[in-house]
């Protein structure tokens, strides 16, 4: 009987540490979860770029202008739907490569964690966040006011994100996956602080705006209810010219 109890609390333990690795391990666990917003966001990303190649150019600065590029001057007139289509335009493929590929990363572990409908939430208020902080020191002559475009602010939004996700399991359940993972992706952060600010042509105001944003909303929201298969669903528990800025 002794031996039965041990091989049982063996058991319990293997159990607890696959399903935390599932629900917290950033290549997913083996979850069938297909990232539905996730791939919408990559295919509205390359829409817009497939855009400015037909416009006259993605390193074109007045087709990035007239589909949308932020701009302190334009802003100033009151053009404040730009704050939301500068999030879907790139400079050059480049740009657009190293987006895609961060957002192939950290959108289905969110998408996975929280469910389609809120990381579309916190895809589009990071990228709002940091789009609107990065106008208000334009104004402010703080920083730079030429055109800026890019979705990393959205992008690091998702890292914020996805820091929240660690931190609760941390918290929450003590999970050692959830602790590894949430200094893996704060290591990141910092290492991507690091370049912005040695990169004067990437912007630190949208990039931070951005990860703050993220992080701040997915600890806000309600955590969804989980089905039996462990995936998010049903209603929450608890109630010359310069180059343009890129946002990275």
């Amino acid at each position: 009987d002794a031996l039965d109890a041990d091989d049982q609390r063996a058991l319990d333990a293997m159990e607890r540490e696959l399903d935390e690795e599932e629900r917290f391990g950033l290549a997913g666990g083996g979850h069938p979860h297909r990232p539905r917003a996730t791939w919408a966001f990559a295919i509205l990303n390359l829409a817009a770029f497939a855009l400015e190649v037909l416009g006259g150019g993605s390193q074109d600065d007045a087709t990035l202008y007239l589909l949308g590029a932020l701009h302190g001057d334009a802003l100033a007139k009151g053009q404040a739907w730009r704050l939301l289509t500068a999030m879907f335009l790139h400079y050059g493929p480049l740009h657009l490569a190293m987006n895609l590929g961060a957002l192939a990363v950290l959108g289905p572990f969110l998408e996975r964690a929280v469910g389609a409908a809120r990381l579309a939430a916190i895809y589009l208020w990071a990228g709002l966040v940091g789009n609107l902080l990065w106008a208000v020191l334009a104004a402010a002559r703080s920083v730079d006011g030429g055109l800026l475009v890019g979705a990393s602010g959205s992008v690091m939004g998702l890292l914020g994100g996805s820091v929240a996700v660690m931190v609760r399991g941390w918290i929450d359940e003590r999970a050692r996956v959830a602790r590894r993972g949430m200094l893996a992706l704060a290591a990141v952060a910092a290492l991507q602080t690091a370049i912005d600010l040695a990169t004067p042509q990437v912007s630190f105001t949208v990039h931070a705006g951005g990860l703050l944003g993220g992080l701040l909303l997915a600890l806000l929201l309600p955590r969804p209810r989980r089905d039996e298969d462990g995936a998010p669903g049903g209603p929450p528990d608890d109630a010359g010219r310069a180059a343009p800025i890129t946002a990275g």
